[in-house]
């Protein structure tokens, strides 16, 4: 990205297709001589099993909650469909043809839900009306027929939903105009509804239902209760928790309080209204119980497609060790004296007497990197004749653009936008 007197560097936060609850995690990886895509589900405990499903069509979204994971897909021959799986065997347990291509799915106890930008679809697999469908329009507001989907999408109506996250019987959908709405499932009441200046790119309810997480457009991340006393007026989510560079959020599994906060090569775990600082990794946060927050480190397992998962890809971090940090806003370095993370082997990610980080993985060195020198002691090598070149002024210097302590740039920084305000896919680092 070019500035006008220097250039800002950033490191690519990728957007995986993963999920996560309790122990288990599932990914889907692709390869480039088959079509479709693989799932796998590992059970992350010590000794855990690793099993794997394929898929010859291309899968597009997959959640996961209360031990199974739901698969969402698209068939030329059978069109979009839903695939429920226990994560435990990664054995099917139902599957459901869907009257829209999902792009965001959730499952509970008893539900499947998937949606798109417009409609949501619940499936109720188990319990009390087992077998039972029904769709929302979130245009209308009100519950339709399900033969009657594919007449409405060529109303012409645009999209309203940007983001979707199911816990318990909650169902919280984040609009393109800033409004995140609680619902209950199967009925769809409303709840509670909230207002942010900005369209909502991710929501995320926590494990008992009562609290929604959502990011919006500008990487803030602001936290209220899924019940409102008046839920048909949104209310003000008032100064977001966390002021930007907010990438995922997870809840944790215990504690309907607490959360991290996944900032690219930094995570912020949110316990009540204290805020800690966690040391960097670029790992993928997959749970939190405990305080103790487990991640996968699943861009360097996916480098090796044909390698069974094992602890070494995890990165576990204990929050009594944690440093306490003013995160008003992340773009300046939270304290890291004090520290520390037990990793598997063979990373270990610890801080040294200057306050930097030791490991023993390539990968992650190369993620970390080396400090560059000081702003402004970097000479620009001679331009390139090349039409096709960037300009870059005569004697260029390199921004010190809210950059950690060391001159490193810090990570998060949004580096590629739709229309303007939303993050691009897949572009957060």
């Amino acid at each position: 990205i070019t500035q006008p007197d220097g250039v800002l560097l950033a490191a690519v936060r990728w957007e995986h297709l993963v999920t996560s609850t309790a122990a288990f995690v599932a990914y889907a990886s692709s390869s480039r001589t088959e079509p479709g895509h693989q799932v796998v589900f590992w059970d992350t405990r010590l000794g855990g099993s690793v099993n794997a499903r394929r898929y010859d069509s291309d899968v597009v979204a997959l959640a996961s909650g209360a031990g199974k994971c739901v698969i969402a897909s698209f068939d030329p021959e059978v069109g979009p469909w839903v695939e429920l799986v226990v994560m435990a065997t990664a054995e099917a347990v139902g599957l459901k043809v869907v009257p829209m291509t999902p792009l965001y799915v959730g499952v509970t106890a008893s539900l499947v839900v998937a949606a798109n930008g417009r409609f949501v679809y619940v499936w109720c697999y188990s319990g009390e009306g087992a077998d039972s469908e029904s769709v929302y329009d979130s245009v209308q507001g009100v519950v339709v027929d399900i033969q009657s989907v594919q007449e409405l999408m060529c109303d012409g109506a645009e999209d309203v939903v940007e983001a979707v996250s199911v816990s318990g019987n909650v169902v919280a959908l984040g609009r393109a105009d800033g409004v995140i709405e609680c619902r209950t499932l199967p009925n769809f009441v409303l709840t509670g509804s909230w207002r942010t200046p900005l369209p909502v790119s991710r929501v995320a309810v926590n494990f008992d239902g009562s609290m929604v997480a959502a990011i919006d457009a500008s990487t803030a991340l602001y936290v209220g209760s899924c019940v409102c006393e008046d839920p048909g007026v949104p209310q003000d989510m008032g100064a977001p928790r966390v002021d930007q560079l907010v990438w995922k959020v997870l809840w944790a599994d215990d504690d309907p309080t607490t959360l991290v906060a996944d900032c690219g090569l930094k995570q912020v775990m949110l316990v009540g209204e204290q805020s800690y600082a966690l040391a960097r990794s670029s790992s993928y946060p997959s749970r939190l119980h405990g305080q103790t927050l487990t991640a996968v480190m699943l861009d360097e397992l996916l480098c090796q497609p044909d390698e069974s998962p094992s602890e070494q890809y995890l990165v576990v971090t204990d929050a009594p060790h944690l440093q306490k940090a003013d995160i008003s806003s992340l773009m300046t370095r939270a304290p890291k004296k004090e520290a520390s993370a037990h990793t598997f082997s063979p990373i270990r990610l610890e801080p040294e007497s200057d306050g930097e980080l030791s490991d023993g993985h390539p990968a992650l060195s190369e993620a970390l990197g080396v400090a560059p020198p000081p702003p402004g002691t970097l000479e620009s090598p001679p331009p390139t004749a090349s039409p096709d070149a960037i300009t870059l002024p005569t004697a260029p210097t390199f921004v010190d653009i809210s950059a950690d302590n060391d001159g490193r740039p810090a990570s998060g920084a949004v580096v590629g936008a739709d229309n303007g305000s939303r993050p691009a896919s897949g572009a957060v680092a």
